[in-house]
């Protein structure tokens, strides 16, 4: 069954034996409750999760920002929910950056009173990045020879954009090293093929 952020009200989710979440980002938000009333709250990984037979698919629509997904997947386990080897990325996702997020916001703070109401997650940058093709996929951790160069290209974008963007080359370095950890720690989980081909196929 192939759901996306969109499908809040489908609660039967949980059951399935495969759990793809398609498109968005860490802005959809899922709140659960199991049998025993524990609740649950998720943003990246699918419902499916809490299922201890489902296999559960991050897709290559969605733009995942790793510090929130690692978060989540620590409280799932601290929960006593089994994310490890059940949980798998598609490496043709969007990396969702801390940057992503500072310029979602310095747009809405100019427009005051006539301001958008984004959620200020970075949805919308980062969509922006993979439209205009200099946004980060997840299958660029695995080649961390090129990661800061292809990281430095979306930070001069952001700084010849919005005047009030700033970094320099201390930022982008602990950036960088901040997401060769990440990248260690998502090995496992990743996938080189289409999602929904991979759902066919685990």
């Amino acid at each position: 069954m192939y759901l996306g952020a969109w499908s809040k009200e489908s609660l039967f989710f949980v059951w399935t034996l495969e759990s793809l979440f398609c498109e968005g980002g860490i802005n959809a938000g899922h709140t659960i409750y199991n049998d025993e009333g524990v609740k649950f709250a998720l943003h990246l990984v699918p419902w499916g999760i809490l299922n201890t037979q489902a296999i559960c698919v991050v897709g290559n629509g969605v733009v995942v920002h790793l510090t929130g997904f690692f978060k989540e997947i620590d409280g799932l386990e601290a929960q006593g929910v089994l994310c490890t080897g059940r949980l798998f990325v598609s490496d043709r996702a969007r990396l969702l950056f801390d940057l992503h997020q500072i310029v979602d916001r310095l747009p809405e703070a100019k427009l005051g009173g006539d301001m958008i109401g984004t959620t200020k997650c970075g949805i919308g940058p980062c969509y922006a990045s993979k439209a205009i093709c200099n946004g980060l996929r997840v299958g660029d951790l695995r080649h961390m020879d090129t990661f800061r160069s292809k990281l430095e290209i979306l930070f001069k974008d952001a700084a010849n954009r919005f005047k009030d963007f700033e970094y320099n080359d201390s930022v982008l370095d602990a950036e960088v090293e901040d997401y060769k950890k990440f990248a260690k720690r998502l090995e496992p989980t990743l996938q080189t093929l289409c999602s929904i081909f991979l759902m066919h196929t685990l």
